[in-house]
């Protein structure tokens, strides 16, 4: 989260990964049953995040930024993911696939804005570490269903990774100086 965002937003994020993570180790075999529907409610909240800080800055800069279309995917993919859940529309298969790719595109544009897109300021590892996870989940998620790993188990890992990042990032934040705290 950058140091201008509303320090709640990574605090909803950072507890539903959190929350999610913890379910699906603690209760791997009841986790495997709504993986996806967690993972989509995830992609919804990150989305959801994303797009109220993409909107917000496009508001001072006056066109469209990553952040916004990173967070339009995470809405989209979650949407698509639900209502295949809920309608019982396709085979898990394919649940699985689009999951895959929605989580492997929402990571790699992160990253891309991560690294690419700083002007200047440092490399933040928090953020940094979260896309790559996500990246790696969606390729898990991807080539691990014909390779018969246990998803709930590794996703609850890759969660609780992205919840504690998210929450510490948050912790750590320092805000910026003030006059006050600048020597005369």
């Amino acid at each position: 989260m950058g140091k201008n965002s509303p320090w709640w937003l990574a605090l909803i994020q950072g507890l539903v990964a959190l929350g999610f993570g913890l379910f699906m180790l603690l209760d791997p075999t009841a986790a495997s049953a709504v993986i996806g529907v967690l993972a989509a409610i995830y992609l919804l909240v990150a989305g959801t995040v994303h797009t109220i800080r993409g909107l917000a800055r496009r508001r001072v800069v006056k066109r469209m930024n990553v952040m916004l279309i990173r967070g339009i995917i995470g809405l989209v993919v979650g949407g698509i993911i639900l209502v295949l859940a809920l309608f019982n529309i396709g085979t898990l298969a394919f649940g699985y696939t689009i999951l895959a790719i929605g989580l492997i595109i929402f990571g790699a544009v992160g990253l891309f804005s991560d690294l690419f897109q700083r002007k200047g300021k440092p490399l933040a590892w928090g953020p940094l570490l979260v896309n790559l996870a996500l990246l790696v989940w969606g390729v898990l998620v991807f080539f691990g269903r014909s390779q018969n790993l246990n998803l709930a188990v590794i996703s609850g890992w890759i969660l609780l990774i992205i919840g504690v990042v998210l929450v510490w990032t948050l912790l750590g934040r320092k805000d910026e100086p003030t006059e006050s705290d600048v020597a005369p």
